[in-house]
């Protein structure tokens, strides 16, 4: 108990409480628009102090510079003094733009800072980079689902994928093993939850998912990868592996994990007659 007694608990209270302050005054922002809101950031973090620094990017307008505004954060209770939110803004290419070309520019917006609030695909893998948002596992493929249905119409590979030109892939995989001829692998079944790809509930997928459902029907799905490959889902297994910890972004509460075994299958080089 003597970790908890050597917690600065008022101080706890004091971020939590200007953290969600905050989070209220840039929802004002996160509606769709033109100008979208890509990237909020509270950084130099002081709860205690007068004026809390907060870096806002959005899609546009066009910028070459950073604009800087003061706001009172307890604008809602009317109250139109200090404490202050520190407000710099400006477009996402701009800031990108000096990320590459002057990284001294934007350096003061990373010491002790917090992502509030993120839109992945309106941001750049540098600003991504920059701020250490991390969405998915290292190791995470992404896979379309295929229903037996279709796979038994004999289709291509390349009808397949060119079915899912523009359609984001539903679940995804991370391989724990795979066999040496690369025919056979398993692997932990990924969801992506709040822009995040995190290890599917087990319990969540068995009772209402159709890959677990038409599995038990003697109708399993197959998995479509990006580059072409292809695998028929073999069986599901719930698991407790504390040590599938290092695989995923975000390791389950109970350690209980939703593993797939899967089959390379190897549909015609030419559709069916």
């Amino acid at each position: 108990m003597a970790g908890l007694t050597q917690i600065d608990w008022q101080a706890a209270a004091n971020e939590a409480q200007v953290r969600a302050l905050l989070e209220d005054f840039v929802s004002q922002y996160t509606l769709p628009t033109a100008n979208q809101l890509a990237l909020a950031v509270w950084f130099d973090k002081s709860p205690d102090a007068g004026e809390h620094k907060l870096l806002m990017l959005f899609t546009g307008p066009e910028m070459n510079n950073i604009e800087s505004e003061l706001q009172p954060l307890l604008w809602k209770a009317g109250v139109q003094g200090p404490p202050f939110i520190k407000i710099q803004w400006t477009s996402v290419r701009f800031f990108s733009q000096r990320l590459r070309l002057d990284p001294s520019y934007v350096q003061q917006y990373y010491p002790n800072a917090e992502v509030i609030y993120f839109q992945k695909r309106s941001l750049t893998q540098d600003i991504l980079d920059a701020f250490r948002i991390v969405t998915e596992p290292s190791h995470l493929i992404k896979v379309w689902c295929v229903s037996d249905n279709e796979y038994g119409k004999g289709r291509t590979i390349q009808a397949l994928l060119a079915s899912r030109a523009g359609v984001r892939q539903e679940v995804g995989i991370v391989k724990t093993w795979e066999s040496a001829d690369f025919e056979t692998c398993k692997a932990i079944l990924q969801v992506e939850v709040g822009q995040q790809w995190r290890p599917a509930n087990p319990e969540g997928i068995m009772h209402s998912s159709a890959l677990y459902s038409d599995w038990l029907s003697g109708r399993p799905y197959c998995l479509l990868a990006e580059g072409g490959a292809l695998y028929r889902i073999e069986k599901f297994e719930v698991i407790h592996a504390p040590d599938y910890e290092r695989l995923v972004l975000e390791r389950r509460p109970d350690d209980r994990y939703l593993e797939v075994y899967l089959r390379a299958v190897h549909p015609p080089e030419r559709p069916a007659a």
